[in-house]
């Protein structure tokens, strides 16, 4: 059902919450500990900062780190950013290139009053709770 970076993407984010939130740790450490390779994680990290979900600094003690703590951070608003609106039966109804979770054309906003999107209130805090 998700794709494949969706499913790096979040193992990523889960393995960085159990991080020093100032520490920023190298995508080799982390492509490693979730056995993909570093080239193909790097195109993933690149997605998520753009969306500021994650900050990355280069140079020595350099890396990548969450933007913001675990718990603030929704796996929907992850799973948007690495594949658009993917999987989400709640994507416009009209259409409209705009609209989005965060701002809603006039129907969205109506429509989705009724429908909630898959892990739109489950944070990267909660799965990190729930993974061995």
């Amino acid at each position: 059902m998700y794709t494949k970076p969706i499913q790096y993407g979040l193992q990523a984010l889960v393995y960085l919450s159990e991080k020093d939130e100032n520490e920023y740790v190298l995508i080799s450490e982390i492509a490693e500990h979730i056995h993909i390779s570093q080239a193909f994680l790097s195109k993933i990290v690149n997605v998520l900062v753009k969306h500021r979900i994650l900050e990355g600094k280069k140079g020595r003690g350099g890396g990548i780190r969450l933007l913001d703590k675990p718990e603030n951070i929704v796996v929907r608003d992850v799973i948007e950013a690495v594949d658009g609106y993917a999987d989400n039966p709640c994507r416009c109804i009209m259409g409209y290139k705009d609209c989005s979770r965060k701002d809603p054309c006039n129907v969205c906003k109506e429509y989705r009053t009724w429908c909630r999107s898959p892990f739109e209130k489950e944070t990267i805090a909660d799965l990190a709770r729930i993974v061995d």
